[in-house]
């Protein structure tokens, strides 16, 4: 299996990764994480596993965030297998500890989306919201994604072409959704408000810039055939500035 990984700087000398069994579309992934510094391999506590020098990293020596299927059986009608993992979304808080985010594949028209946080002792993982339906067919883990304030992690942006309380049904077009989610907040009590509303195309792929005292929310917007036969224009709100 291939492996994806995101990756982000956890402090001046730590990258914190994520990474995955491999593609959900072959196997019910789990999702990891482990931290790198000073050439070697260490848990989110802070306690060594390995060197790098000594090989190549194996999932069974990390920690594991979800737990998936941990199989590679689609049932018929899934182009994916079900209760697979994938992250999407990493950032660190002020205190210096990590979020992973990361949508997890129930069917091609039932998707969901969890944050996994360190609090410091222990990880909390949750789902947020309905994810709704894949984006098409032949790649069906694909979601419209979300992404973190990189300031602020608790601020969350997602894309959903459902209702992202419920599930229910919006008109078969993804819509931008806003909230601040707090260290012990579920899908059951965080409360989303629209950022789009009423659009002809999908709006998906999310993504927060900041710099210079300006910060940016940025996405995709126009028709989406497929990952290769796609013509969007890239949208963007200013969320801060000087």
């Amino acid at each position: 299996h291939r492996p994806y990984t995101r990756y982000f700087q956890r402090d001046a000398d730590t990258v914190g990764i994520s990474f995955t069994d491999g593609h959900p579309r072959e196997f019910g992934n789990s999702l990891y994480y482990v931290d790198l510094r000073d050439g070697a391999f260490y848990r989110v506590d802070g306690g060594k596993i390995r060197d790098v020098s000594d090989g190549p990293l194996r999932p069974s020596e990390v920690e594991k965030v979800f737990k998936g299927s941990d199989t590679q059986i689609k049932p018929k009608g899934y182009e994916s297998v079900p209760f697979s993992a994938w992250n999407c979304a990493s950032a660190v808080d002020a205190a210096g500890n990590p979020h992973i985010g990361y949508s997890l594949y129930l069917s091609n028209d039932d998707h969901r989306y969890r944050i996994a946080s360190w609090d410091g002792t222990r990880w909390v993982d949750r789902e947020i919201a309905y994810a709704g339906h894949c984006l098409y067919t032949a790649e069906s883990s694909y979601t419209g994604l979300f992404a973190f304030d990189p300031g602020d992690p608790s601020r969350v942006f997602i894309s959903t072409d459902v209702d992202p309380y419920t599930g229910k049904e919006l008109g078969g077009v993804h819509e931008l959704f806003t909230a601040v989610i707090g260290p012990t907040d579920d899908i059951g009590s965080i409360r989303w408000s629209p950022v789009t509303g009423g659009s002809s195309w999908d709006n998906i792929r999310p993504m927060v810039v900041a710099g210079d005292g300006y910060k940016v929310l940025l996405w995709l917007n126009g028709p989406w055939s497929t990952y290769v036969d796609y013509e969007v224009d890239v949208r963007a709100i200013v969320l801060e500035h000087p």
